[in-house]
Formats: C-alpha cells, structure tokens, sequence
C-alpha cells in the first residue's frame, strides 16, 4: 500500500492505523511523506518511510512505487481508511480475472451535510472490465481507492508528475493512468466490492469546497488536452462525448439559473486549453517538467530510521 503525504500527521496516521489492522498474511505500507518535521508513525516492521524533496502527489507515488517489492500495488490518500478486508478483495479480485491491470473501487463519504461541505466520492455501481479508449468517457474512479499490477507501470510508466496535487495541474492524476491504461491495450476493473471511507470534508462557507469541484473539472479537460497534444485518436471519441454533453449541460443551466454548474463547465474547458497548449514529452507521453524552486521549509533532513529519496534534478 502506498500513501503519500504532506503536512497532515493526524489524518495519517489515522490511515496508516487502518492498513495496519488488514486481515493479509503479507504486506507493507510505503509512507513516502514530503513535508518537515515527518510524522512519527508505529514501530512497525511493515512500515517504510520514506521522506522525498519531491513535491506533488504524482510524484511521491513514483516514489513509492520504485520502492515497492510486491507484485500488486494499491494506493490511497492520507485522508482516508480502509477496512480490513480491503487488502484481502483486492488480492482476490486480480487472481480471479487475471487480464486486470489496473482497478478503481468506491469511494465513500464519512456522515456529513452536503449542503455545507463536500467531500469527495466515486460511485462504480455494478462490477464492469473495461477495455479501449471508448470507455474512457465513464470515469475510472479516484486514486484514493485504486490498485494496479507492479507490470502496468513498466508498460506505461508512471504517474504524470506535472498532474495531482501540489503540482502544476492539480488533479486527476488518476484520470490520465486510466486513460493511458486503456490506450495501451490494458483492461481497467470497477469493483465497488472495494470500498474505502473519505475523511476530506471541505466546507463550503470558506469557499474551499467549490475550488476543490473546479480543480476536478479543470484537470479532467487538462488529460484530454494533454492526449490530443500528443495526437492519440483515441481520445477524440471521449473528448467530444465529454465536452459535448457538458455543453449541452451548459447550455440547460442558463434556464435554471445554476451558475455553480456553468463555473464547472467552463473550468473544463479551460483545461482542455492548458493542456492543448502546455510542452509534452512525447516518448513518456507525460508533460514537460517545469523547474521548481525548494524552499528552505521544503527541503527534507536527514533523519535516522527513515529513508530520505531526494528530487531528480
């Protein structure tokens, strides 16, 4: 299992308690943690921490998954908790269909009021496999609950560090894996059997819990724009379907005066744009690299008991 992290000890270790707790005969929780001081967590065997002066999600998740020695890897965020069968289904769920790479579950909310803060989810409703590009306009699913064959990253490499966040497009890493998945060839499961519970209520008094919505929106039409950059038709097929029935949307909100949802569609489009337009490395097909300036409260110590990865330069 691995997590990534910055700057949230409590909701941390509140999830890496969750992991500990599986019901699994074998397996290690790879804590890759970019933020100062770290979190002291258990002294436990199956625990590796790793502190990175990487910065982003992205990121940090190639961290982990270069570190990672088993054959099947499974991630979820810092903010969440698994049960304790969670571990168990998903072994379970790559041996029964042997042709699944890459899987997504259900994301469910903690008890809140949706009307004051949003948290949120990923609903995949019956059990499918997808395959090919056609499938790409029903979303995946959310990082937060996701497992993958380690085979799927040496066939399409990693996570597009210039997408997540706390990089230059702050969401919907997932969402570009998914897509490159399904390009390559792979099969992509929606499992709702595997379920894990969201802590990230964001508030919408503050404003926090509408930003969160549009950085969704924003990223999702970056991946499609970045695909078309990169000239693969096998995204033209979704970007029409998404962004045509999102206009159509646009369109039916002028009549019932919904402009939260106009924001959102537009938010979209705007990604489309910034990904259209933005540097890609072809033979990785993932976005140029931006460089960025640590600073000094970035830069990660040298700690005992734990391991330190520094950023590539």
């Amino acid at each position: 299992m691995v997590i990534a992290t910055r700057s949230r000890p409590e909701a941390l270790l509140r999830c890496v308690a969750s992991v500990l707790e599986s019901r699994h005969d074998s397996f290690e929780v790879i804590v890759v943690e970019q933020s100062e001081p770290p979190t002291p967590l258990p002294d436990d065997k199956r625990i590796d921490h790793i502190l990175s002066s990487t910065r982003g999600k992205s990121a940090a998740l190639n961290v982990g998954i270069a570190a990672a020695k088993a054959e099947i890897v499974a991630f979820t965020d810092d903010d969440c908790t698994v049960p304790r069968d969670w571990l168990a289904k998903a072994e379970g769920l790559l041996s029964e269909y042997p042709e699944v790479d890459l899987a997504f579950g259900n994301l469910t909310a903690i008890p809140h009021d949706p009307t004051s803060s949003f948290v949120p989810i990923a609903e995949m409703g019956r059990f499918q496999v997808l395959r090919g590009c056609s499938a790409v306009h029903v979303r995946g699913g959310a990082g937060a609950d996701l497992l993958a064959r380690r085979s799927l990253f040496a066939t399409i490499g990693g996570f597009d560090e210039e997408i997540g966040p706390g990089s230059r497009f702050p969401a919907c890493e997932e969402f570009d894996l998914y897509y490159r998945a399904l390009a390559a060839g792979c099969s992509v499961a929606r499992a709702p059997e595997l379920e894990v519970t969201h802590w990230g209520a964001r508030p919408y008094a503050d404003g926090s819990g509408q930003a969160l919505q549009r950085g969704y929106e924003y990223g999702e039409g970056v991946v499609l724009g970045k695909h078309m950059r990169l000239g693969d038709r096998g995204i033209i097929r979704p970007a029409v379907e998404i962004l045509g029935w999102g206009f159509v949307h646009f369109i039916q909100t002028f009549f019932r005066s919904e402009k939260h949802e106009r924001d959102l569609y537009i938010c979209r489009v705007r990604g489309t744009i910034a990904g259209v337009f933005s540097g890609v490395d072809r033979r990785r097909r993932v976005f140029k690299k931006r460089e960025v300036t640590l600073r000094k409260s970035d830069r990660t110590p040298n700690l005992p008991r734990r391991r330190e990865v520094r950023a590539e330069s």
